[in-house]
């Protein structure tokens, strides 16, 4: 690589074709999955506050939540959360207005595996759940009540909260 004068900026495409050189040469790490039975949680990245909401709730009464903000940099994202979708023993979707593609994906990933508990957010109609989950009943994002409920029939207790 040709040096470069002091206060002068790498030129992008070599910084680029150094980067994926490097990457290249590292083999993909397995992904890791949690052990215990858990929760992997769907959302779009607008509801993040709502999210962490909810991902407090479970986590302060017992139950474990994966969600995407355990994903370490340098994973191969699908293929750690297929593997997380995989092994969880439910999928919590937050519906909402900003719903996208991927939240939808992990959905059906849940659904097909009759592990989906469908949430959403307050006020949402009916109408913007999308279509192929509009026929399963769909609580309340802040009814934690209802959501643990949900989840103690699909074999996650909870502990009182702590």
């Amino acid at each position: 690589m040709v040096g470069r004068l002091k206060g002068q900026s790498p030129d992008p495409r070599r910084l680029k074709q150094k980067l994926q050189l490097v990457a290249s040469q590292r083999p993909t790490p397995e992904p890791v999955v949690a052990l215990e039975p858990y929760v992997f949680l769907a959302y779009a990245r607008e509801d993040q506050t709502i999210a962490e909401t909810l991902v407090a709730a479970l986590r302060a009464r017992g139950i474990a939540v994966t969600w995407d903000q355990d994903l370490v940099a340098g994973q191969n994202f699908r293929a750690h959360l297929d593997a997380m979708l995989e092994r969880a023993s439910a999928v919590v979707v937050i519906w909402s207005e900003n719903v996208t593609d991927f939240v939808v994906d992990e959905a059906e990933a849940g659904k097909a595996r009759n592990a989906l508990v469908p949430c959403r957010t307050p006020g949402l109609p009916r109408g913007r759940v999308p279509t192929g989950f509009r026929g399963l009943h769909c609580i309340d994002v802040d009814d934690i009540g209802a959501i643990l409920k949900a989840l103690e029939a699909r074999g996650l207790a909870a502990s009182a909260p702590a």
